[in-house]
This record gives C-alpha cells, sequence and structure tokens, in this order.
C-alpha cells in the first residue's frame, strides 16, 4: 500500500493495529515533499533526520501508540502535517529575518510556482504550504491569515482551508508579520489537501483542548452539527451575473449585496488597509532594511501604505438571516508571475471577512477549461486586472475555487457548508480532481 495514495487520509494514520509503520510514512512523504520542491521550490526549511529520528523514538513505538492514540497526547500520531516556517518547531531556531510576499517570492529562498503551472504563482504568504499539500507532499499544515493568505493560496493551488475567527486558533510561540497589531488580527489556521483531512485536523486539534497551550483561545469544542429538521438553510450569494445555482434550488438563495453596490469588497479593503496600517506602516516596515523588488505588487504596495487614507465608513446592512455566504475567493485564478502588481488589489474577496472577523473557508471546484471559459467577444474590462491578467488559454488546467463565509467562530458552520457543496457536486457525478499522486 502507498503511504501517499488519496486514500490514506489522517483518519488512516499509521497506529500499532496498522500495517503501515511510521518510519514508512516518514520516507514515502520526506521524497514526495522532495519531488514537490523541485517541481515549485515550497520548501524553506527541509528536516529529513529530524523527522526519521521522531518516527524512531520510543515515543511513538506500537506500544505508546496503541495506549495513546485516542488520548488528547497523541490524536494525529503518525499523520504527516507540514508547517509554516512561522510557526515554532521545539529546538529550531524561529527568527524572522525575511517574509515572503504575496507571490511567496523572497531574495533568500527565491520563487515559489505554482504546481499546476510553472508560470503562474501560487500566491503568499502561505503559498509553499499550498503547493506543497497539492503536489501531495503533506496531508495537512497550518498557515498564517490576515488578508487571504490561507485562502488565496488555497484557491490558486486547489486545495482546502478554512480561516479561523481570533482566539479560536493558537497562534502563542509562533512569530507574526506584524506584531502587536489589533486593528485586523492575524490568525493561524490549517489547509488540507482534502476536506476529510481538514476535518479531522481541526477535530483532532479542538480535542487537544488548546486553552492548555494558549491562553488567548477560547474554550469552545468541535461540536456535531446537525441541521435535520430545520427550515431550509439560507445561502447569501454575491455574483454579478445574474444567473442562478440550480444545485442549491431546494435552499433559500439570497442576493448580498443589492447587484448594484459594487462597492462593498472595495470598502471592506480600504477599512481593513486603514485599520491595519492605522500608523502609516511605521510598524510593519520597521524591520525591512533592505529592499527587495522581485514582486512589482508588494513594492507598490509598501508605498501605498505610506498614504493618508480617507475614513470611510463600512456599511454593511441587515444580513437577511443568512446561514451562509458563497462567493469566490479572489477575482482570478492564479495569475503569472508579476500579476499582483495589479492582483493583490482583489484581495478584498478576503480581506472583507478578516475585517469581520467571520470564519471563512475555501475549497477547489474545477478547472480554467480554454474553451468555456473564453471571455464573451463584447466583454469590456473594467480595471486593470480584467484586461491585463486573464488568459483562459494559459490559464487552462488552473484551478478555481469558491468561498464559504460565515460570522464569527462559526468555522464548524463553515465545514458543514463545504460539505454540504461537496455533497451536492458529488450526487452530480462531479469529482475535484487535483495532481494525481
Amino acid at each position: 500500500m502507498d503511504p501517499c495514495s488519496e486514500p490514506t487520509g489522517l483518519r488512516e494514520a499509521p497506529t500499532s493495529s496498522s500495517n503501515l509503520k511510521l518510519l514508512v510514512v516518514v520516507l514515502a512523504y520526506t521524497k514526495k515533499a522532495l519531488a514537490a520542491h523541485a517541481q515549485t521550490n515550497c520548501l524553506s526549511e527541509i528536516l529529513v533526520k529530524s523527522a526519521q529520528g521522531w518516527a524512531n523514538s520510543s515515543k511513538f513505538s506500537a506500544e505508546n501508540l496503541k495506549e495513546k492514540r485516542n488520548l488528547e497526547s497523541l490524536p494525529l500520531a503518525g499523520g504527516p502535517v507540514s508547517l509554516k516556517d512561522t510557526v515554532g518547531v521545539e529546538g529550531r531556531p524561529l527568527r524572522q529575518n525575511h517574509n515572503p510576499d504575496h507571490e511567496s517570492t523572497s531574495d533568500v529562498f527565491g520563487v515559489t510556482t505554482n504546481p499546476y503551472n510553472k508560470g503562474y504563482s501560487p500566491d503568499g504568504s502561505s503559498g509553499g504550504e499550498a503547493a506543497l499539500l497539492a503536489y501531495g507532499g503533506s496531508r495537512v499544515g497550518v498557515g498564517t491569515d490576515v488578508a487571504g493568505s490561507v485562502r488565496v493560496p488555497a484557491h490558486y493551488c486547489g486545495v482546502y482551508s478554512i480561516r479561523s475567527s481570533a482566539q479560536r486558533f493558537l497562534k502563542a510561540g509562533n512569530a507574526t508579520s506584524i506584531p502587536g497589531q489589533e486593528g485586523v488580527l492575524p490568525v493561524y489556521s490549517p489547509m488540507a489537501r482534502t476536506l476529510e483531512d481538514l476535518d479531522t485536523f481541526w477535530q483532532a486539534v479542538m480535542s487537544m483542548k488548546p486553552l492548555k497551550y494558549d491562553p488567548s483561545v477560547l474554550p469552545i469544542p468541535w461540536r456535531k452539527l446537525d441541521f435535520e429538521g430545520r427550515t431550509a438553510l439560507k445561502w447569501a450569494v454575491i455574483w454579478d451575473d445574474g444567473e442562478s445555482a440550480q444545485q442549491f434550488s431546494k435552499y433559500n438563495v439570497l442576493t448580498l449585496p443589492p447587484r448594484n453596490d459594487p462597492a462593498l469588497f472595495g470598502t471592506g479593503l480600504n477599512l481593513a488597509a486603514q485599520l491595519l496600517l492605522a500608523d502609516g506602516g511605521k510598524v510593519a516596515t520597521k524591520p525591512v532594511r533592505f529592499g527587495e523588488f522581485n514582486d512589482p505588487g508588494m513594492v507598490q504596495a509598501m508605498r501605498m501604505i505610506s498614504l493618508p487614507r480617507p475614513q470611510d465608513p463600512l456599511l454593511l446592512g441587515g444580513d437577511g438571516g443568512w446561514d451562509f455566504i458563497l462567493t469566490v475567493p479572489n477575482a482570478l485564478p492564479a495569475v503569472p508571475h508579476g500579476g499582483m502588481k495589479d492582483g493583490w488589489k482583489s484581495c478584498g474577496y478576503t480581506f472583507l471577512w478578516n475585517l469581520l472577523d467571520y470564519s471563512a473557508g475555501v475549497m477547489p471546484i474545477t478547472h480554467v477549461n480554454s474553451v468555456l471559459d473564453r471571455l464573451a467577444p463584447r466583454f469590456a474590462p473594467r480595471n486593470a486586472i480584467e484586461k491585463g491578467a486573464y488568459d483562459p488559454v494559459s490559464m487552462s488546467g488552473l484551478p478555481v475555487g469558491v468561498q464559504v463565509i460565515s460570522r464569527r467562530l462559526e468555522e464548524l458552520k463553515v465545514m458543514e457548508g463545504m460539505k454540504i457543496i461537496e455533497g451536492l457536486l458529488t450526487k452530480e457525478g462531479i469529482q475535484y480532481e487535483g495532481i494525481k499522486i
């Protein structure tokens, strides 16, 4: 049995009764991770010997696993997990002297590429994690999100993620890009290759009572939700093509906001940026001593954050009692390298939910089709993003995802919403196909 094969998710991680041994799994995923790195440049630190030593330690012997597998201490023993390099790992130095940008590029490690097309970006700043997962070098990973940094990479690379609300997922002992910034709180959140793995990881972390490890985490268990017996769930859909999603016919489908209000995401982006950079960007830019110019979007953003901004209020009207909001994670599929010069402005599709501290998940649905996704002959671009970045021919095969949003601290509800969507697609014979592993 191939330990990297798709059916072997976190729930089938090695135990004392499994035919898979920890060292076999470690070696298999190490090889896959190295192959992913060779293709995408997604890794910053490769701890092969440490991983092998961990797998051979007595703590994870068959006897210990048999005794502790279902207890709080080792709920994921044997499951391959990867971490963004801002996550503190016992025994390893933790110092951020560089930071991946919008496209996961840096003068230290170079350019990370999209696993589906080397000419395109995996986005950032958790793009390396998304690329590794898409290629099958890990089952689940942990990244950070202050404006969409786990959700947009998940969308670009065809994997799954749920951005947690603040004080829901552990972050104590880890690095953050802007320490002390409280306007729009950065959060750590998981990403996974499959929805089942994402659900398993959330359950496992919550079962370990994270409040014991991080006093800022709220003591909210991962309960089972049951929608049976409820009236039809309400899905508020944000779109501008006026079409209706037939597969949601048994649910109440709302349009949010009114289609003549195009300013929602732009207003959210502006207000979130004001809170994030209320000091003119001094805290964010103080550690930057040497300029990096390999990302045109970052250069432009660094210039803009020091400019004064109008204090326009964000007016978000009554929500109409919706259960979920369904919208896009970004204006486009993955952009070509350098495309974030204009593309970073479309992060309002994710940044708005950080501003409101809503729980938000991203899941892959399909791929760009060079024929079906051609622009209409009468299409007129409304902005620089539409004018220069979209090309269905060169983008053919890139993942396309959707974003599912619920209110603050409703990560479990978002998970159930994503399961509903996946279930509806399965009934129609539609299943997302990632990179074969």
